[in-house]
């Protein structure tokens, strides 16, 4: 439908014979970039006579069939100017900007809200710059390269209002790119949440790729829209079998709820699934509860349940009622009303029942998060919670049954980032790896050819990619262990062999129980640094913490030697131990280490039970331990191994779903 609609608007012009039209991107408010020749085209009907006037000049348009494109020459950054294209009609664009524009993308971390974020009170009042320009292409998806989005959107001046919905992370580097170059810029973002890399790359880049490129090649032969309307369904016929199949639900009442059971398992709240061992890897229904001790003057009046977000559907009661249900809103805080007359004084009990369909569920949101507030009292909610399992789904059975349109070789390029090929940008800024986080291995040679695949495709051999490298997440580890995360940092890292690449570290700025983290001022800052140095040339700033270069072993310890110490290698907290360094023999098991600081650039790493050291690794960990090593921005050091031996997810190269079992 996505492509038959794309195609019906070019007809439309064919038809029209009178008029030229614009993209979507070539509009009043946008940012052009500045000091390279900028593309501007659109469609027209065969052979009609095209013109634009801009900036004191004219220029003709070559028209190709039904459509036409022009270079403007080299641009100073300024304005605000006025644009006239005039064919059969006249359209006329104002208050258009010359300076740096950024396509900004990736999956959900990129596509986090300003309103979502942990000081959107503070920022967004002041987020008010009429030369940070915003330009949002929405969700959707396409079995075919779309020449324009079909639900087109416009750009827009940065206000607090048009930054509410907008990319936080966008904002935050824009910002500081806007206050030192002082110069405008435009944001054009296009991000999806859940998605994986293969989605985001074009037919012709997935050319030949083992996995992939066999899907890729067929692609434009799918009707995306028939699978979906058919999995739907297949899922919506699903989820009505699994209230018959909750122990906790009989003869239509939810009965756990009627009781509290002490004798269910315990664990402590908020936590997504995957981080209580015993619920890792599940999907179903799971019961929580927990006991709430109330005073008459907590009860005097109505009270509010918080309990954060929650993955994937939740049905809540107090004392057996239920007084709250929201299905399948993950992104929802789950805030819900309790009359009065539900309460009781002494012992009352929180009940909610969660059913996750796909990926991770649970509590997702901040221990601060979950509380409740009564007429005099704001008591936590946080902690020890009885839980039972009410029905398991074997895994992912939830995903094995939906057409995860996220998630399919090209659909997502298609039609969120071809149609903005033809518009010239300064550099890309990424922020995704979430999804392939499983597959970490495989995703080096996937984004490669991505980032080669769109420089092809904008026309650009030498675009800039900036990108987050994966924060910390999940369950902290007690001793070292292989890391499906790790790998994909170090798949991550791998892209910097490539030229015009630069990443952002994030290691420190993650969430144990979140991976959506919501203070997004840090990535921001450290992504335009980034650009700073490696694409403007700001050679006089540091753009991050060290950065591994070389080993030696001398004895039974092993120099590390970094680059980007600035004035020196040092210790964020004091401390003169070096915290997240771990180092093997050649049996491969490591052993945390003992690392000192020797001087500016080097680090010595041993331990007592190793004569013989090989390797070492730095905070290679899903959520390494609290890091201390850095330089004089404070910023972390990046995470690293010298070893290349092999790893968790070497031979991962698919999520298999088609082996959970189906009930």
């Amino acid at each position: 439908m996505r492509y038959i609609l794309s195609v019906l608007f070019v007809m439309g012009i064919l038809f029209a014979k009178a008029n030229i039209k614009l993209p979507s991107l070539v509009s009043s408010n946008m940012v052009l970039q500045r000091n390279v020749p900028v593309k501007i085209w659109g469609w027209c009907s065969k052979g009609e006579k095209v013109s634009v006037s801009f900036m004191g000049k004219e220029y003709k348009a070559v028209v190709k069939d039904s459509s036409w494109s022009l270079l403007l020459p080299t641009m100073k950054e300024g304005g605000p100017y006025e644009m006239r294209l005039k064919g059969n009609n006249e359209i006329v664009l104002n208050n258009i900007l010359i300076g740096e524009v950024w396509l900004c993308s990736g999956q959900s971390n990129m596509g986090f809200l300003m309103m979502n974020t942990s000081n959107a009170k503070d920022e967004i009042p002041k987020a008010d710059y009429t030369n940070i320009r915003l330009f949002t292409i929405k969700k959707d998806y396409s079995s075919k390269p779309l020449q324009e989005a079909v639900d087109v959107t416009k750009w827009e001046a940065c206000t607090p209002t048009s930054i509410n919905k907008f990319s936080a992370v966008a904002y935050f580097f824009g910002r500081k790119l806007h206050e030192d170059l002082n110069v405008p810029i435009g944001l054009v973002w296009s991000a999806y949440g859940g998605t994986t890399i293969e989605s985001w790359i074009s037919k012709e880049g997935l050319a030949g790729e083992e996995t992939f490129g066999e899907a890729a090649a067929k692609i434009e032969q799918r009707d995306l829209n028939a699978e979906v309307k058919k999995a739907n369904k297949s899922f919506d016929d699903w989820i009505r079998t699994i209230n018959k199949k909750d122990a906790g639900y009989d003869n239509a009442t939810y009965s756990w709820a009627k009781n509290f059971h002490a004798e269910w398992s315990k664990a402590k709240m908020p936590s997504s699934w995957e981080n209580v061992p015993a619920l890792k890897n599940k999907d179903g229904v799971i019961w929580f509860q927990k006991e709430l001790i109330l005073t008459a003057a907590d009860i005097a009046n109505d009270a509010k349940f918080s309990l954060g977000t929650i993955a994937d559907e939740d049905f809540t009661f107090i004392n057996g009622k239920q007084v709250g249900h929201r299905f399948d809103e993950k992104n929802k805080k789950r805030e819900y009303s309790i009359s009065k007359s539900l309460l009781k004084e002494g012992s009352n009990i929180v009940t909610v029942r969660i059913t996750n369909y796909r990926d991770d569920g649970g509590f997702m949101g901040k221990a601060d998060e979950l509380f409740v507030q009564t007429s005099s009292n704001k008591i936590s909610l946080g902690g020890d919670w009885n839980y039972k399992i009410g029905f398991d789904t074997l895994v992912p059975t939830g995903l094995a049954r939906q057409l995860n349109t996220r998630q399919i070789p090209c659909i997502l390029y298609n039609a969120m980032i071809a149609p903005a090929t033809n518009y010239t940008f300064k550099g890309v800024l990424w922020y995704q790896g979430e999804s392939n986080a499983s597959r970490g291995f495989q995703y080096r040679e996937l984004f490669a050819r991505m980032i080669k695949d769109w420089r092809k495709k904008f026309n650009h051999s030498a675009l800039p990619f900036v990108y987050v490298q994966l924060p910390n997440y999940k369950k902290i580890v007690s001793k070292p262990v292989d890391s499906d995360w790790a790998e994909t940092r170090e798949s991550q890292a791998e892209a910097l062999k490539l030229p015009y690449t630069s990443m952002a570290c994030a290691i420190e700025q993650g969430e144990t129980n979140d991976i959506h983290p919501k203070y997004k001022n840090e990535v921001g800052r450290r992504l335009a640094l980034q650009a700073e140095y490696n694409v403007y040339g700001m050679k006089n700033i540091i753009p991050s913490g060290p950065v591994y270069k070389s080993m030696k072993v001398v004895g039974d310890k092993i120099l590390i030697e970094f680059d980007i110490t600035g004035e020196g290698l040092k210790t964020n907290d004091g401390n003169k131990a070096i915290q997240g360094f771990a180092i093997a023999d050649d049996n491969k098991n490591f052993v945390w280490a003992n690392a000192e600081i020797i001087d500016r650039k080097t680090v010595a790493v041993s331990a007592d039970a190793i004569k013989n050291p090989v390797a070492v690794r730095y905070a290679w960990a899903d959520n390494p331990v609290e890091l201390n090593l850095s330089n004089n921005t404070k910023m972390p050091a990046y995470p690293f191994r010298t070893d290349k031996w092999k790893g968790k997810t070497d031979d991962v190269k698919i999520i298999d779903y088609s082996k959970a079992a189906v009930q």
